[in-house]
């Protein structure tokens, strides 16, 4: 619990009761339900001890209480706070100016009840009569202090020395403690207000940040569809057109069309992991790990490359073995190897060559797209797997949108594995990733 609701004492069920709930009253509502019920039984304290001792004033004190009790009563339990506040305000004063004259003028304890009651009228008096308050209260104190100056008037003294210091010192007290639980209930309100103003900022900071990073998925979801779909459409289209415009004979015709709908399959199948992986980065949710076999997970993504390798005329080659199990996720396994290939096949000259393997190093095992085709420029290889990256056409004017290595980087490590590459300009390029063995 927080410093501030240990220690304080309008935590606790009696106080809650008093001052009532801050579902049902304002600061300012409870503050007055709590000064006007501390201050009616304080009175009816002090009517008692005025019997008991025989010093003046009970009546005046029980007729407080009544008073003050009756207040505390309208706002409390009638919910009405507006006009009990503006009827203490006003009898403050009646108070001040009776208790002036029956107890002693200057040498009795109303200067000293004028702080008090100054401090309350501020605290529960409304905002906008505040400047009237405090002109009748200078205007009253003056007044009092002039009558007596001058000898106008006549006061009430003690018949005693002891009485005189006992009521000095009641009035002390209950002054001091007034001002102390007005100032503690005034600051503690103040505090519990900023933290749950900063609480409430801190959640709307939180919200944006979320609404920032669906924001985020929901532009990287559309791009990864355009990136990952603009390949195959583009082959689908080019079966299409071949099949319109060209004329085959029978066998041929079936041999294209067969092609065409394992093409559209697995285009289907690619579309729905990545509506799948896009769903999971949305919900939040973590990606399910489970054991899989490499080469028969990859085996349809680099069939379906393979034909669009072939109309380039480049050989993809897979060394994978059979026996080579992983504990990943299959959906992001196929979407980081299409990337890769489709990489390699866009910056690899014609009747090139694209070679797959998955050798398993100690507690993983190392997948690796290896191409014999243009390399990557010296000065493009620092940010090859940044989102800053743009992307470059290929050997066959291929066009991209620079998205595939960054998001593989993220998938990858996602899937708690390392990626890294090597490129030699003219040459090729060589792209690596780790996953777990099973």
């Amino acid at each position: 619990m927080p410093r501030l609701q240990r220690n304080s004492l309008f935590n606790s069920t009696l106080w809650e009761k008093m001052a009532g709930s801050r579902t049902e009253f304002s600061v300012e509502n409870r503050l007055f339900n709590t000064v006007s019920g501390l201050s009616s039984s304080a009175f009816f304290l002090f009517s008692a001890l005025n019997v008991a001792f025989h010093i003046p004033g009970a009546e005046l004190n029980f007729l407080v209480f009544v008073l003050l009790f009756s207040l505390y009563w309208f706002s409390r339990v009638k919910k009405n706070v507006r006009v009990p506040t503006i009827i203490f305000c006003c009898c403050t004063y009646v108070f001040l100016l009776s208790n002036y004259f029956l107890n002693a003028g200057i040498t009795g304890p109303t200067m000293l009840a004028f702080m008090a009651t100054f401090i309350l009228i501020l605290a529960l008096g409304p905002i906008g009569l505040h400047r009237l308050w405090i002109g009748l209260h200078v205007l009253l104190a003056v007044g009092l202090l002039s009558l007596e100056y001058f000898n106008v008037g006549r006061y009430v003294f003690y018949k005693s020395k002891s009485e005189h210091f006992f009521d000095i010192g009641i009035t002390y007290t209950v002054s001091i403690v007034t001002i102390y639980f007005v100032i503690l209930y005034i600051r503690n309100n103040y505090l519990r207000e900023k933290k749950l103003a900063q609480q409430y900022a801190s959640s709307l900071l939180e919200q944006n940040k979320q609404l920032e990073e669906l924001n985020q998925v929901k532009n990287r979801l559309f791009s990864i569809i355009s990136h990952d779909l603009r390949g195959p459409l583009n082959s689908i289209q080019g079966y299409l057109e071949i099949l319109t415009e060209s004329t085959f004979a029978q066998d041929e015709k079936e041999k294209i069309q067969g092609q065409l709908l394992e093409l559209t399959k697995h285009t289907q199948d690619m579309l729905f992991n990545l509506l799948s992986w896009s769903k999971s980065q949305i919900s939040g949710n973590n990606i399910e790990m489970q054991e899989v076999n490499l080469r028969n997970t990859l085996s349809g993504t680099i069939e379906m490359l393979t034909r669009v390798a072939e109309r380039k005329g480049i050989v993809l080659k897979s060394t994978i073995a059979d026996n080579v199990k992983v504990v990943a996720n299959a959906d992001i396994l196929q979407l980081i190897a299409r990337n890769f290939i489709q990489n390699a096949i866009k910056f690899t000259n014609i009747h090139g060559e694209i070679i797959i393997q998955g050798h398993i190093e100690g507690a993983k095992v190392i997948v690796s797209v290896k191409d014999n085709g243009i390399g990557i420029p010296v000065e493009k290889q620092p940010e090859i797997f940044s989102s800053k990256l743009k992307s470059a056409y290929g050997t066959n004017k291929e066009r991209g949108i620079g998205l595939g290595l960054f998001l593989c980087k993220e998938l990858v490590e996602l899937q708690g594995g390392k990626i890294w590459f090597t490129s030699t300009p003219g040459q090729g390029s060589e792209f690596n990733f780790t996953v777990a063995i099973a």
